[in-house]
């Protein structure tokens, strides 16, 4: 990996146990948990936003999910979660996101590479939750997410080499909650673009409609570990759309069958449940990001197969 010019305005790494740094995350996490218990921006989101989502291609729907069933395949998907808390982690990350093939070694790879597994860059990015760290801001996203990279996928030269429908979507995490999900939806929620992916998410939950009878759904789970009234609504009636042979792969922002079962005091993923049930065996596979390491883990049917993505 070739080592860049560090812009001026690139971050090291937080400093997680400074006095000052533990004091303003301290502040600010009381401030969303409060502010996010009592006022609720998603509720406000589902009453002022459109139902309504685009299709990889053909525009405006009313009430669907984005749809890219009909790309070219094979059909690619990048997906990153905790992101990195400085220039070195992120750009490293952003980097290997930019690279147009990789080929990844396995326990049958030769020598010269030859029985590698060839990957090629997605034509959708997911962000899985911690799109920032250590706290949401319009600076923090500004300098610690969006600037490494752009630098690691310049623009000019990228869009031409993109495949089709370059889209970008988020599943905020709770670092992204630290600022009442304020700056967030402005970077991914506003129809804009993030680096030289464009961004049509409406709202801070979604759902892809991909080739071959799958389906991609991330959700927001807040800061109370909880999908709230509108969030649900919008899954129900999206429930409807997709047929009992269809395959889903549910992303939330954190492992809620490891956290329930560690701190069986702490988190009350009733709401979550409930979501998981509505969609029953159709989830054939959960993502999630938080714990910052892979780890996989099956059910004793191997049918359902969580999977933490690596943080670096």
């Amino acid at each position: 990996m070739p080592n860049p010019v560090r812009p001026k305005k690139a971050k090291p790494s937080v400093c997680w146990y400074a006095p000052l740094q533990l004091l303003r995350t301290s502040q600010q996490v009381a401030i969303a948990t409060v502010f996010g218990r009592h006022a609720d921006p998603r509720l406000v989101e589902g009453i002022t936003r459109d139902d309504g989502s685009r299709s990889g291609a053909q525009g405006a729907t009313p009430f669907g999910p984005y749809d890219y069933s009909n790309q070219p395949e094979p059909f690619w998907i990048d997906y990153i979660s905790d992101t990195g808390d400085g220039w070195d982690a992120t750009y490293t990350v952003a980097y290997h996101a930019a690279q147009d093939k990789l080929a990844l070694s396995t326990s049958e790879t030769q020598g010269d590479g030859t029985k590698g597994v060839q990957t090629e860059r997605g034509s959708i990015l997911i962000f899985g939750g911690d799109e920032v760290y250590p706290a949401a801001s319009l600076e923090a996203y500004e300098t610690r997410l969006i600037l490494p990279f752009e630098h690691a996928f310049p623009k000019g030269d990228a869009t031409e080499s993109l495949r089709l429908s370059p889209h970008v979507f988020a599943v905020p995490g709770n670092h992204d909650w630290y600022d009442s999900l304020v700056s967030f939806t402005r970077l991914f929620c506003s129809r804009g673009s993030f680096a030289v992916w464009e961004a049509p998410q409406q709202r801070s939950y979604f759902a892809l409609k991909l080739p071959q009878g799958w389906w991609l759904i991330g959700t927001d789970l807040q800061l109370g570990n909880d999908i709230d009234g509108p969030q649900h609504a919008f899954f129900e009636q999206l429930e409807k759309q997709i047929g009992p042979e269809e395959s889903i792969i549910l992303c939330h922002a954190e492992p809620n069958w490891i956290n329930e079962k560690i701190y069986p005091d702490e988190y009350a993923y009733r709401s979550i449940r409930e979501l998981e049930a509505l969609f029953g065996d159709r989830v054939k596979l959960f993502l999630a990001g938080d714990y910052h390491h892979y780890s996989r883990h099956e059910n004793d049917s191997g049918g359902l197969s969580p999977l933490l993505p690596p943080r670096e």
